[in-house]
């Protein structure tokens, strides 16, 4: 069995680029990755690892005072870490700008208002893609960064949304397979987090033409090489012409978006019912 653990990037409002990274994970593997994450955070001293305020000497994350020395070498071990452990990260990108002026409302009403969501539905297609390319065939267990059930409730609604979605697809696949969990209780998020900061930082730096930290650089092309695994990292986005393209096809196919109208007022319904 695998365990997904997927992260967030560029989610905040003022953020030009939302992300969304997954981290595939052997779950016979999980307890050694704990065990090691436990030696490493220890020798390190660290409590939580974050990388976007790890690699900004944050106070406020307990990353304050770290020389780059230091910053370099926890970052490193985190990214080893990840090569070790992991048999396939998938990311996905969407360049905020290009998703709200290519997709129109009502497809956004359907699909999800978030950029986040629609970063997710992308990543879940592309794990399954990649299940079917290496023969697996079991449901894979989810974790997804904690959302706050108050701050973020109508971000987290629509992942649960499209996660159900998902299911009346496969079913069995994904009902019951996925929860939200704190960062900090989890390497593998911890993990996963770093991959999203680093595609971050290479989105805006391919998308907006935003110079590229240096240790996000070297995660990224670091990651695409791995003994023995071809494309084990596999990092996507779509063009603005690919948008277009996308949401025309998909705006003209009114029967499919008739049964996912009829779906998503038949789940609404269920969820008030059982609340």
């Amino acid at each position: 069995m695998f365990t997904v653990f997927i992260d967030d990037s560029g989610t905040a409002p003022d953020q030009a680029v939302a992300i969304a990274s997954a981290l595939i994970i052997p779950s016979d593997r999980l307890l050694a990755l704990e065990d090691e994450w436990t030696r490493f955070k220890r020798m390190r001293d660290f409590s939580s690892f974050h990388a976007s305020t790890c690699v900004a000497a944050s106070v406020k994350e307990g990353f304050g005072g770290w020389t780059q020395t230091r910053i370099d070498r926890t970052v490193g071990g985190v990214r080893l870490l990840v090569k070790r452990y992991g048999a396939q990260i998938i990311s996905f990108a969407i360049n905020k700008e290009d998703y709200d002026q290519a997709v129109p409302t009502e497809m956004r009403r359907l699909g999800g208002e978030y950029h986040y969501t629609w970063a997710i539905r992308h990543t879940l297609d592309f794990i399954n893609r990649w299940a079917a390319s290496v023969g697996y065939t079991d449901p894979f267990l989810y974790i997804f960064d904690w959302m706050d059930p108050k701050a973020d409730r109508k971000a987290k609604a629509e992942i649960e949304t499209v996660m159900a979605q998902m299911e009346t697809d496969n079913p069995g696949f994904y009902e019951g397979k996925y929860d939200f969990e704190r960062r900090q209780d989890f390497a593998g998020l911890q993990c996963a987090d770093l991959i999203a900061w680093s595609c971050y930082q290479m989105a805006l730096s391919v998308m907006h033409h935003k110079p590229i930290h240096r240790l996000a650089s070297d995660v990224y092309w670091n990651l695409q090489k791995r003994n023995n695994a071809k494309e084990w990292f596999f990092a996507a986005a779509m063009t603005r012409y690919d948008l277009d393209r996308w949401a025309a096809k998909h705006s003209a196919d009114h029967e499919r978006n008739a049964i996912r109208e009829k779906w998503l007022n038949e789940y609404k319904q269920r969820k008030k019912t059982r609340t």
